[in-house]
């Protein structure tokens, strides 16, 4: 029963954190500003905001530019923000010296742009209000600092359970796939019906969300402290395997020719009901496939004839990647 209740708090806790984070967070930062002498203390809890982005990568992405373009911007404009006029002129030609400057380093486009806003923003406040750029530079100091621990030991966002929440969704979307391609395998509707085709393109629509996914939690795992590797690695096999086994499947229905005879048809749909029922057991076994193994590509094939050969090899192949098991080819 405390299992269930904890499980639950950690996972309110998670799924609200976004929330929590921004307001506790924001507070946190701006009485540190405060303490610290500042006059413009909502600098901080704006730096703090802006650094909760959607993964830890991407957080202290920004963190990083955020602090060292606010520096470089406030080093280069801070000394002359008094004494030159606040117009348009004076803006346009501040920024245009200092962004070609950054270019001429081959700075990247987002520190640039917060180069950039530290000169708009020192340039005009730095008149109306004494010690702007002094805030401006320790409070994005501290805004940032918090938001990388916050993002780094408070929850962090956690990729891996949405993709493992895909993985299911795919897994079901591919058994109901390989029945509804059964179905109209046995009625002789395979290829005449649009249906079929189109939960097939869906399907591998689908994988390829999946391994983008996929690609972005094994990014940030490297950030993310709660996040075990062989986790990760479990689901990446897993993912690696389903997606292999569909590309095999669609191989496999383009193999069944509309040449087949009655008898062909009902033996093969069959075959595919039975694969439907297998694949997630399949999916769910631990493999002990390398991670960086290279997997077999299915090709293509515009058979006229149906080749039961064909269709055997293609089905071995599923059944192989749902396992699995490494293919090794010829040539």
């Amino acid at each position: 029963m405390q299992t269930h209740v904890k499980e639950g708090i950690e996972t309110f806790l998670e799924q609200t954190a976004v929330v929590w984070k921004t307001a506790l967070g924001s507070a946190i930062v701006w009485e540190l500003a405060r303490l610290t002498g500042s006059k413009h203390p909502y600098l901080a809890p704006l730096t703090f905001i802006l650094c909760l982005q959607a993964t830890v990568g991407q957080s202290l992405r920004y963190a990083m530019y955020r602090s060292v373009g606010t520096v470089i911007g406030v080093v280069m404009i801070g000394v002359f923000a008094k004494s030159i006029p606040v117009t348009a002129w004076a803006l346009a030609v501040a920024l245009l010296l200092s962004t070609a400057l950054m270019k001429a380093f081959r700075a990247n486009d987002l520190l640039i742009h917060q180069v950039a806003l530290s000169i708009l923003f020192v340039l005009y406040f730095e008149n109306h209000s004494q010690g702007y750029a002094w805030d401006r530079t320790k409070d994005t100091l501290i805004g940032a600092v918090v938001g990388v621990i916050s993002v780094l030991f408070l929850f962090p966002p956690n990729l891996l359970k949405k993709v493992k929440q895909a993985l299911h969704t795919f897994v079901q979307h591919f058994v109901d796939t390989v029945n509804l391609v059964a179905d109209g395998l046995e009625q002789g509707l395979l290829h005449s019906s649009k249906n079929p085709q189109l939960q097939l393109n869906a399907l591998l629509d689908d994988a390829d969300q999946m391994t983008e996914s996929l690609k972005k939690v094994k990014q940030g795992s490297l950030f993310n402290l709660y996040t075990r590797k062989t986790e990760v690695d479990k689901v990446t096999q897993q993912c690696h395997r389903v997606r292999d086994a569909c590309i095999h499947f669609v191989t496999l229905t383009r193999s069944m020719t509309e040449d087949m005879t009655q008898a062909e048809r009902v033996m093969w749909s069959n075959r595919i009901r039975s694969l439907a029922s297998e694949i997630p057991a399949f999916v769910a076994t631990d493999s002990t496939v390398d991670d960086e193994r290279k997997h077999a590509s299915a090709s293509t094939r515009h058979s006229t004839v149906f080749e039961p050969r064909v269709s055997e090899h293609e089905l071995t192949a599923i059944l192989d990647a749902l396992r699995g098991f490494l293919r090794r080819t010829k040539g």
